[in-house]
């Protein structure tokens, strides 16, 4: 009998040889062309606002009868593998967070996008029953290790255009696997993406495919013929590719989860492996590939200054990260402020540090000014009380009625008025909060010049300058690129507390803060300073702020103002008000103290910075500083509303990336969905550690290598993730589906194959 290989290539014969799963060989081809599939392929983008689509997805889908139907054949092929226990455990979670969410969380609603999640475990679960089809034969195995060191070399070299950029590689070629976002990281900062859409994940992976290149090496594994040679070059090339990636993320996991795994070789296999040669590769290639990035291109900057230990204790992104991840918990385990337990608005304790000045320099105003000025603090405290008191009453703020309606006459005999104009008094209420003020005539009062009170936070941390050793904590410095840094240093010639902030800017340098929030559209929020020139000469600087879309869409500036600090060196306030877009959710507001980038350098004393919800700006000795990521946002749920199943994945809101997928996941399905999510990266360490043990061939090999990069993911997903990037997954699960073909070869465990 001739087989499928050797049949006229006939209509027939062509779906025989594709199709025809009955057939090791078909089964193996179809393993192998999605593999290649998931190596090369670009996202391809859908209608609306659907999921984009991938080759290796198209391919399942043409596969997925062929493959129904050689199980429903096949009874022993249906016997239930660890795997599969986990994925239904997942899918359970999953679907009772979907249909549950939406009853149970208000703001939480049902969505044509929910069926995608359960779409999506069931397309990892056919990759990795695809796999387990697959008779773990030599031939199985070489074909899939070429396939991978082929895939090492090939992406490196497609990975060097995209960092020596020939012509306009990257915005001809490059473009078709990256977002707008991600292709700026390539053509701006030399970053390499490979064919993943996305440094971090290229870097990961490549780290993977390093990895298994090296494994072959330690274990002299030779593959015959041409291929000899193809494990080390493979194993160099995935290492530059993770150089070239600039991944700091990637690169720690992968050499972390290395050196485990190398430890464990050595307990498990002792004096056996080649551990000099292939550690001595390792070596030469990373020093090989650091060298490169150093010296080409330049204008990219170095790279160890970017892997400095400097850079993850004051690169922005770091502070970022972390403030996100606090954020999903907020409000879990708090209560709300009690705000009728007695303690009024204007005695409420404050953080320290906002002791305040007696003057701030300026000539005072005159006295029948200043007496108007006591009775409009005055009249706002017996405001702010009333307000309180409605709230005791009715539970809620009166942010939906008429102010002088809610008050007049249950809580006040008459609504105080400003004694000069006879105006009411300013006053922004929230369902969330108020605050209410005067403005000042007196220039030389520091309570102004608004004078306040409220139960609305100020967003800015270390606000005073209170904070640091000789240099503000929670304060970044910035310069122009090639020019220096702004240089902030702390002072005790301050207006608020015992320090302020001293500051030399050379022209476009900044001392900056990375509010991290996700900001309701169409809000007012203002932004406030204090400012002096210490030099006998007017100094100018700019209140600045730039905003950070969850898109990833950058608005430059969202608002600005100029200071004018004169030079008689008094404190002078300035402040500028804006509201956040309509269509498109601020999620990093970055509050910027700066000059001008075609501007002179400028000396200045900063003290009492504010960013707070309202119109107009806050006295900042009554203003209470919240990090904002410790607050709930008033228009959407979050994982206190529902931690045991979670509040979904709410496609239909616009929210900021979480950076971390196990705080992802936490907050989309609870505690319940992240015990299955963790259940089933369990299960595919136990199908690699079985594999390990009891695979023929090179499924140790390649059980290694997975096992390591469980590892690293686990510390990878720390600060991005991996569960929701395909081609990382239609990859990992293709490959656990061939380890736990290979695991049932135990005892025979794996049925005969026809």
């Amino acid at each position: 009998m001739t087989s499928v290989l050797e049949r006229p290539l006939t209509g027939l014969g062509v779906a025989q040889k594709l199709f025809d799963f009955s057939q090791p060989e078909v089964r193996l081809r179809a393993f192998l062309l999605l593999l290649v599939a998931a190596l090369l392929s670009p996202n391809i983008a859908t209608p609306g606002d659907l999921p984009v689509l991938r080759l290796e997805q198209l391919l399942l889908a043409a596969f997925l009868p062929s493959l129904g139907l050689y199980l429903y054949r096949r009874r022993p092929e249906r016997a239930l593998h660890v795997v599969d226990l986990a994925f239904a455990t997942l899918a359970a979670a999953v679907t009772l967070t979907l249909i549950a969410a939406p009853f149970v969380v208000d703001g939480v609603v049902h969505s044509v996008r929910d069926v995608f999640e359960l779409a999506r475990l069931a397309e990892y679960w056919l990759l990795f029953r695809l796999g387990l089809t697959i008779l773990p034969d030599s031939r199985a195995w070489k074909s899939t290790a070429g396939v991978l060191l082929f895939g090492a070399v090939g992406l490196t070299i497609f990975s060097l255009l995209q960092y020596l950029r020939p012509g306009n590689f990257n915005d001809a070629i490059t473009t078709l696997w990256a977002t707008e976002h991600n292709l700026e990281g390539v053509i701006r900062r030399g970053r390499v993406i490979g064919t993943t859409g996305n440094a971090n994940y290229y870097g990961i992976f490549s780290g993977f495919l390093a990895v298994f290149a090296l494994s072959l090496v330690l274990f002299r594994e030779r593959l015959g013929g041409w291929a000899t040679w193809l494990a080390p070059l493979a194993a160099s090339a995935a290492v530059l590719s993770l150089v070239m990636s600039q991944s700091r993320t990637a690169t720690f996991a992968m050499l972390g989860a290395m050196f485990l795994g190398l430890m464990f070789v050595a307990w498990q296999r002792g004096r056996g492996p080649a551990y000099a040669r292939a550690i001595g590769l390792f070596v030469a290639a990373a020093i090989v590939s650091v060298a490169f990035v150093e010296a080409v291109p330049p204008q990219f900057g170095s790279f160890h200054e970017r892997f400095a230990p400097t850079a993850l204790t004051e690169d922005s992104s770091v502070g970022i990260r972390v403030s996100k991840w606090r954020s999903v918990f907020a409000g879990f385990l708090e209560s709300r402020p009690d705000f009728c337990a007695g303690e009024t608005l204007e005695t409420r304790p404050i953080v320290s540090g906002h002791e305040i000045a007696q003057h701030t320099g300026t000539s005072p105003a005159p006295p029948e000014a200043r007496a108007r000025d006591v009775q409009r603090k005055d009249d706002v405290i017996r405001l702010a009380a009333a307000v309180v008191d409605y709230f005791c009453a009715n539970d809620q703020w009166p942010h939906d009625v008429p102010l002088e309606e809610a008050l007049v006459p249950a809580h006040l005999d008459e609504m105080p008025v400003d004694p000069a104009n006879g105006e009411p008094y300013l006053h922004y209420i929230t369902g969330g909060g108020i605050v209410l003020g005067a403005e000042l005539e007196n220039p030389a009062d520091p309570e102004g010049p608004v004078f306040t009170l409220g139960t609305i936070p100020n967003f800015v941390l270390n606000p005073s300058f209170q904070s640091g050793a000789g240099r503000p904590a929670s304060w970044l410095t910035a310069g122009t690129g090639a020019d220096e840094d702004a240089v902030a240093r702390q002072t005790t010639d301050r207006l608020f507390g015992e320090q302020a902030a001293d500051i030399d800017f050379p022209p476009g340098g900044a001392l900056f803060q990375n509010i991290v929030y996700e900001f309701p559209a169409e809000t007012p929020y203002t932004a406030g300073l204090w400012v002096r020139s210490p030099t006998g000469e007017d100094q100018e600087v700019q209140i600045y702020l730039t905003a950070q879309l969850t898109d990833g869409t950058v608005l430059d500036p969202v608002a600005s103002t100029t200071i004018t600090a004169p030079a008689e060196g008094s404190w002078i306030h300035g402040s500028v008000a804006f509201e956040t877009p309509a269509e498109g959710r601020i999620h990093i507001l970055r509050y910027l103290i700066r000059t001008d980038h075609d501007g002179e350098p400028a000396s200045v004393q900063v003290d009492g910075a504010t960013l707070t919800r309202g119109p107009f700006p806050v006295n900042f000795h009554r203003i209470q500083n919240v990090d904002p990521a410790s607050l709930v946002a008033e228009d959407r749920p979050g994982f206190a509303s529902s931690p045991l199943i979670g509040i979904g994945p709410r496609r239909a809101q616009q929210m900021g990336a979480v950076d971390n997928e196990y705080v992802l996941f936490l907050e989309n399905f609870g505690i319940l969905g992240t015990l299955a999510y963790a259940a089933l990266w369990g299960a595919a360490m136990f199908t690699a550690w079985r594999a390990w043990r009891h695979g023929p061939s090179l499924a140790p090999i390649l059980a290694l290598s997975i096992m390591v990069f469980i590892v690293a993911l686990a510390a990878f997903n720390i600060t991005a993730g991996s569960f929701y990037h395909f081609q990382l997954m239609a990859v990992f699960w293709l490959l656990i589906g061939l380890l736990a073909a290979a695991g049932y070869r135990k005892a025979g465990e794996r049925p005969p194959d026809a």
